[in-house]
C-alpha cells in the first residue's frame, strides 16, 4: 500500500511539475519577464527590402531597419541573405528578417526537402509554389522552429512572421481560428525561447489574441483595406506598428496624417517588388 502511494505521489509531483513548467513557457508577454532581446523601437526609420539586393543611397544613409527576406531571392547566390546582413550591420543598421512561418516554396526554399506532402495544402493565390503548411502538424513545428534558429545563426536582430492567417485562405486544409491562434502563440513563444524578438505580419483578425504575445507588428497596407484600427492593441501597448502603404507618393500627405492618427511609423512603396521608399516623420 505505501509502495502504492508512494508511486502516486511521484506520479503527481511529476505532473505538477510539468503544469508549472507549460505555465510559464507559454504565458503571454505581458506577464513574462523581458529578456534582453533587442527589440525595435518605435520610431525607428526603416525599410522594407523584397530582395537580396544592396540597399543604396540615399535610403541606406537614412534608416537604421531593414526588413529583408530570410530565404535568398537569388538562385544562383544561396548566400545572399547573410551578406546583406553583414553589409546592413557594417552601416551599423538593424536586421529584421521576414520568416515564411506558414508557407513553403516547393521549389525555391532550402529546407523544402524536409517538409513531405502530407504537411502542405493548396498553393498561395498567384504564389502557387507556395504551399500553405498544415499548422496542426507538429512535424512542421519542428521546421518552422528549424527556420527561426537558422535566422539567429544568420545574425538576424528579429524576425517577422508571415503567411500566419491560413485559416481565412483558401489552404485546401481544415484550420481553425483555434488551431492558426495556438500556432501563432507557439511561434512567439518559440522565438523568445531561442532568445529572439517577434513581430506578427498582419493576421490583423487576431491581433486582439494575440497582441501580448508579441514585440511589435508589421502591417501591409492596412489602409488600402481599412483595416488599420484592428492594430490598436499593439500601439495602445505602446508597441511599434511598422505599416507600409503600396500606393503613389502623390498621396503621402493623407497617408502621413492617418499614420500620425493611428500611431504608426509608416513608408510608402510604390507596387511591385522594388526598392522605392518615402518615410512619413
Amino acid at each position: 500500500m505505501k509502495s502504492l502511494f508512494a508511486r502516486s505521489t511521484r506520479r503527481f509531483l511529476v505532473v505538477a511539475s510539468l503544469l508549472a513548467l507549460m505555465a510559464g513557457v507559454l504565458q503571454p508577454l505581458g506577464v513574462r519577464a523581458q529578456a534582453s532581446y533587442w527589440i525595435p523601437p518605435k520610431d525607428i526609420a526603416w525599410q522594407l527590402q523584397w530582395t537580396n539586393a544592396p540597399i543604396t543611397s540615399p535610403v541606406l544613409n537614412a534608416i537604421k531597419m531593414a526588413i529583408i527576406p530570410l530565404y535568398t531571392t537569388d538562385p544562383n547566390n544561396p548566400n545572399a541573405p547573410r551578406d546583406q546582413i553583414t553589409d546592413l550591420h557594417a552601416q551599423k543598421i538593424k536586421a529584421v528578417c521576414s520568416l515564411p512561418a506558414g508557407v513553403v516554396n516547393i521549389v525555391n526554399d532550402p529546407d523544402k526537402s524536409s517538409f513531405t506532402q502530407r504537411m502542405w495544402g493548396k498553393g498561395a493565390s498567384y504564389w502557387q509554389d507556395q504551399r500553405w503548411l498544415d499548422v496542426r502538424n507538429t512535424g512542421v513545428r519542428k521546421l518552422i522552429e528549424a527556420r527561426i534558429v537558422y535566422a539567429i545563426s544568420l545574425g538576424c536582430d528579429a524576425i517577422e512572421v508571415q503567411w500566419v492567417d491560413g485559416y481565412i485562405q483558401d489552404t485546401g486544409l481544415p484550420i481553425t481560428y483555434g488551431d492558426q491562434l495556438a500556432y501563432n502563440r507557439w511561434l512567439a513563444t518559440t522565438a523568445h525561447q531561442h532568445g529572439i524578438a517577434i513581430g506578427l505580419r498582419n493576421d490583423f483578425d487576431q491581433i486582439a489574441d494575440l497582441e501580448d504575445w508579441f514585440d511589435f507588428a508589421v502591417a501591409d497596407n492596412c489602409m488600402g483595406t481599412a483595416e488599420c484600427a484592428l492594430l490598436a492593441p499593439f500601439t495602445d501597448s505602446g508597441k511599434p506598428v511598422f505599416n507600409v502603404e503600396y500606393t503613389s507618393t502623390s498621396g503621402e500627405i493623407h497617408i502621413c496624417n492617418a499614420s500620425a492618427y493611428y500611431g504608426f511609423n509608416t513608408i510608402i512603396k510604390t507596387y511591385g517588388i522594388d526598392a522605392s521608399w518615402q518615410k512619413c516623420n
